[in-house]
């Protein structure tokens, strides 16, 4: 595989992460706009690297982590601190990863969907209820989001219902006349790249199928008998064991054609392996040597910010209280452009002059 998941990798992490079924969510964390963990418990810690657009394993190396996470990081933690995993799943046959979670908010049990989309350019979302006015509760929609994102035949943003991409086909689920039609009428040249599309199953996996079946992979005339032969080869691939190995070219689930590489007993070893870059494999004399300049450039920063550090630390929370309270301070915005009283007792006063709304927020 390369540096994104196929949407048969994600088939075979999503049994790999089977694993933290009954698992308490700790605490989500933000490295990057693009790269976001979770820390589950059960039986000891284990870290979930999610890093878009399309890759995710269990990690054993922890990176350094911001000391101010942004909203999204703290709403997650506000709305998912201890939760517990009921299920794992994947959706159809699409790199679309959806952790079942119930947990605890305003002394009321909440089902989440944690929804994690490795279909470019990536995503992550919480799907659950709201509160809303008279003390009643929303139908499930997307509390919080990643990236609000907006596509032909979806939108992903704050407040409204989710939806999956469409998709045409499922190999786990569709019966054979289907799925034979489907493929047929993929207009694809060639086989492989017929099976690649009308399958989902992507370029290496199509190859595999067609070496298994004894297919030859280049037949451009499509025919049903070897649509068939792939069809079922290809749900015996779903079930069969992975074996990761990796090299210095890839990591590969099954290595049919070569066995030279090392092997690995799961999947995420193989993934951390191969895409960790997460370890600092620097001399003890290297990483001295940057540490002190480190050291020298931080002080150097510090002197020149002096003046800016209060303000801008200040302005920062409120940011991040806004994006924690988003649902209600939401809720609050459209009361008062319906002309109602907010509420919240967050609200505190509305200036019709200057259109500024004063909210106090509890630390």
């Amino acid at each position: 595989m390369k540096s994104e998941l196929s949407a048969v990798d994600v088939h075979f992490l999503v049994r790999e992460l089977q694993k933290l079924v009954g698992a308490r969510v700790q605490r989500a964390y933000g490295l990057s706009q693009e790269e976001v963990y979770f820390q589950f418990h059960k039986e000891g810690k284990q870290l979930l690297r999610v890093k878009l657009p399309g890759m995710a394993y269990l990690a054993e190396h922890r990176p350094d982590f911001p000391k101010n996470p942004s909203g999204f990081i703290m709403f997650l933690r506000k709305r998912l601190n201890n939760a517990r995993v009921k299920a794992i799943r994947q959706i159809g046959m699409d790199r679309i990863i959806i952790f079942e979670l119930e947990g605890k908010f305003q002394e009321k049990i909440m089902n989440y969907e944690l929804i994690i989309e490795l279909v470019a350019p990536g995503n992550v979302l919480l799907i659950g209820q709201k509160p809303v006015k008279g003390g009643t509760w929303s139908d499930s929609v997307i509390l919080h989001l990643l990236t609000p994102q907006s596509y032909k035949d979806r939108t992903l943003r704050g407040g409204i219902a989710y939806e999956a991409p469409p998709a045409p086909t499922n190999i786990k689920t569709d019966d054979e006349n289907k799925l034979t039609d489907f493929v047929m009428n993929s207009g694809m040249d060639m086989l492989v790249k017929a099976l690649a599309v009308g399958l989902s199953l992507g370029g290496e996996y199509a190859e595999l199928v067609c070496k298994r079946a004894g297919l030859d992979k280049t037949k451009a005339k499509l025919e049903k008998a070897d649509i068939k032969k792939a069809i079922a080869e290809a749900k015996k691939l779903l079930d069969d064991t992975a074996k990761p190995l990796t090299n210095e070219k890839e990591a590969i689930l099954f290595p049919e054609k070569t066995t030279e590489g090392t092997h690995h007993e799961t999947m995420s070893e193989a993934l951390e392996e191969k895409f960790g870059d997460l370890k600092d494999e620097s001399t003890p004399s290297e990483k001295k040597a940057k540490k002190g300049k480190k050291g020298t450039i931080l002080e150097q920063q510090k002197q020149q910010q002096t003046g800016l550090e209060t303000s801008a630390k200040e302005n920062h929370r409120r940011g991040e209280l806004i994006y924690e309270n988003y649902q209600e301070t939401q809720e609050i915005i459209n009361q008062i452009k319906a002309g109602e009283e907010p509420s919240s007792k967050l609200y505190k006063k509305f200036d019709k002059k200057t259109g500024t709304i004063t909210l106090e927020f509890k630390e």
